[in-house]
């Protein structure tokens, strides 16, 4: 009994509501959604999985971006508008980083690309880490989805685009008290506005 309760709270995490369409329930109120796309080429477990996407959820929307999650690869067929659609990436998560990547990457995000993997996540380099810090996958996912949001590759001084996070960063994971910097929340605003010729 005590192991399905658990389960149960993990498939609900898991579940993602459909996209809403464009319906009267839409209104200028809601939030830009972003559809991302996981292409796993290991299987991940349940747990490990539906903490992330709670992480990276909860981060973005405390800046006022809702993350919609799908399985696989970038559907080819229509699905219904979101309410306010605001760009679709697509996720893979590898098991092993290339030999030519700095023992220090755990993923990369090419934010010009306009089809295919956007972001690799390298797991073995994540699972070494993750023992030590609670909620690690779910920032790194985070991280790599705003690079491609903002559209540029930089990072910031301090915050979930840190180019290296240090002791101080990884005990904020732990309580989810780690967040994207001001700076970075209104470059990402921006670019989600100006992608749907949204102009002050």
């Amino acid at each position: 009994m005590f192991n399905a309760i658990p389960r149960i709270l993990l498939a609900a995490l898991l579940m993602v509501p459909p996209l809403c369409a464009v319906d009267p329930k839409c209104n200028a109120g809601t939030l830009p959604v972003v559809t991302i796309y996981i292409n796993e080429k290991i299987n991940l477990a349940l747990y490990e999985r539906a903490r992330a996407i709670f992480v990276a959820t909860r981060a973005f929307r405390e800046i006022g971006v809702q993350l919609t999650w799908r399985e696989g690869s970038v559907s080819q067929e229509p699905e219904s508008p979101a309410c306010n659609p605001a760009g679709v990436i697509e996720l893979q998560v590898d098991q092993a980083a290339d030999a030519s990547e700095p023992p220090d990457v755990l993923a990369y995000a090419t934010p010009a690309s306009n089809s295919g993997a956007r972001i690799h996540v390298f797991h073995d380099r994540v699972a070494g880490f993750s023992a030590q810090v609670p909620n690690l996958l779910g920032y790194v996912l985070a991280h790599e989805i705003a690079h491609v949001l903002q559209g540029i590759a930089r990072h910031s001084d301090d915050g979930i685009l840190k180019a290296r996070w240090i002791g101080r960063d990884y005990n904020r994971m732990g309580t989810f008290s780690l967040s994207f910097s001001r700076e970075d929340a209104e470059i990402i605003g921006f670019h989600l506005g100006r992608r749907h010729g949204v102009t002050e």
